[in-house]
């Protein structure tokens, strides 16, 4: 009559959204409990599913603090994040109802009867009777049924999928967030420390002679400042490093800011995709594009399914009547008990209700496919949309580095020496550390905003994860 749907049995995503998943896929929950214990990171898996189902919280190990990367930010959120819980279970949920729906026939019924007048029959008076009876759906239903529950088990698997790769982005975006304030801290750092050689410097002129106090004073005040910027950049720095530990762990009990070492010396990503929104558009959609096209299949089957339902029901069933004694019927006759078959056929009557339900079914797929066409819209805008905005943003990158960085470094140097030389003010000095100061920070948000622009690229296309960066 058709196959059962394959039940999940971990939290890993398709393969082809995560190249590292491959590691992660088991056959079964059944599988050798040895074959399992050889590989630790399945055996946590099948174990926090199994926990997940009975509605325990997943047991972890006392785990060792480990310096973090991108890879194992994300597998950690995969294995603990809440939403992706969620999105399994419902799966799961889903895959369960399909299975049982090939088989599930309406529920056989149990009817007892007492008659407080008998009714007379021909052996005698009839006064209790008890009657089982099995209601047979027209063949087909149950397939179709199946059929409709299959195929919302399939999408509620896109639904999951959709959200790992959400998941997966806010990661990325984060770590790239907390790596441009280590870059802006270094920064302004490095500034602070070139300030205070050039205040000793203007130390000892002030105290000869050779430049006014006011000299000393700007600077000294621009330290202040410089300082109290970096001091705001290590506060948010901590915050940062939270946030990311509570997206990948949802705990902050294994959490030092000195774990993210790795994410510090990381270099983003900054070559542009190679494919383009065209190639993009010819393969394959997104999860959440697949998951409204399973849905319409879906609702197909369903309108198929809701026509059958004007059909008759197959109904079997027996009957147990207890016969009083009949005086006047010959003695084998009298009080025998009376035992029927039944066969019948069962129509429903109110056709116009079942009109309507299919009339509402073809406004749902009506709906649905509007809500395609909008999907399909969205996403072919966004691809466009992003794409442009790597471009631009790699040009911009360029241009930064290539030229305006060291046009700025070229400035400063000389109005450094001229500085020295006294030959311009500490205004001069001053603007032209402020413009190169710019320049450096204005590099490293846009080395932010490239490598969190390929990762949402990555996640609009669905590829698989390849923004983690040099480490």
């Amino acid at each position: 009559m058709g196959c059962q749907t394959t039940t999940p049995t971990t939290f890993a995503p398709s393969t082809r959204y995560h190249q590292q998943w491959n590691t992660h896929q088991v056959s079964s929950r059944r599988q050798d409990k040895k074959s399992i214990k050889n590989n630790d990171l399945n055996h946590d898996h099948i174990q926090a599913n199994q926990h997940a189902q009975n509605g325990q919280p997943a047991k972890t190990k006392t785990k060792t603090k480990t310096t973090k990367t991108i890879k194992t930010l994300i597998e950690g959120a995969a294995e603990h994040h809440p939403s992706l819980r969620a999105e399994h279970a419902a799966w799961l949920a889903q895959t369960h109802r399909a299975n049982q729906a090939l088989y599930t026939l309406p529920f056989p019924t149990l009817t007892y009867t007492f008659a407080p007048l008998p009714i007379e029959t021909r052996l005698g008076a009839q006064k209790h009777s008890v009657a089982i009876s099995q209601m047979l759906p027209w063949p087909g239903q149950n397939k179709l049924s199946h059929q409709v529950l299959t195929l919302a088990a399939e999408a509620r698997e896109h639904t999951f999928d959709q959200t790992y790769l959400s998941l997966r982005f806010q990661i990325t975006r984060a770590y790239w967030t907390l790596w441009a304030n280590q870059q802006r801290q270094a920064l302004v750092n490095q500034q602070i420390t070139l300030i205070q050689s050039i205040i000793q410097t203007a130390q000892v002129s002030v105290s000869t002679g050779k430049q006014p106090a006011s000299n000393l004073a700007q600077l000294s005040m621009k330290e202040t400042r410089q300082v109290d910027k970096l001091a705001a950049l290590q506060s948010s720095q901590d915050t940062l490093g939270k946030s990311l530990m509570l997206l990948s762990e949802g705990d902050l009990n294994n959490y030092n800011i000195s774990d993210f070492e790795q994410v510090f010396r990381a270099q983003p990503p900054l070559s542009p995709p190679s494919i383009t929104p065209r190639d993009v558009l010819a393969g394959e959609p997104p999860p959440h594009i697949l998951a409204l096209l399973t849905r319409q299949k879906s609702i197909e089957q369903k309108l198929a399914r809701q026509k059958l339902d004007q059909r008759p029901s197959i109904l079997l069933g027996a009957q147990w009547s207890q016969i009083e004694n009949n005086t006047s019927l010959p003695a084998p006759e009298a009080g025998r008990d009376a035992i029927m078959l039944k066969v019948g056929f069962t129509l429903p009557v109110w056709q116009k209700q079942l009109r309507a339900k299919a009339d509402e079914i073809e406004a749902q797929t009506l709906e649905n496919q509007y809500k395609i066409e909008q999907a399909r819209l969205d996403w072919e805008q966004e691809l466009h949309t992003t794409y442009d905005a790597i471009l631009d943003t790699s040009r911009h990158l360029e241009l930064l580095e290539n030229t305006l960085m060291p046009q700025a470094k070229s400035s400063f140097e000389l109005t450094l020496g001229d500085y020295t030389s006294a030959q311009t003010s500490v205004a001069s000095l001053l603007n032209a550390m402020d413009d190169l100061l710019s320049i450096q920070l204005e590099v490293v948000d846009t080395k932010m905003k490239l490598a969190n622009l390929l990762a949402y690229w990555e996640f609009i296309t669905a590829t698989p994860h390849t923004t983690g960066g040099a480490q």
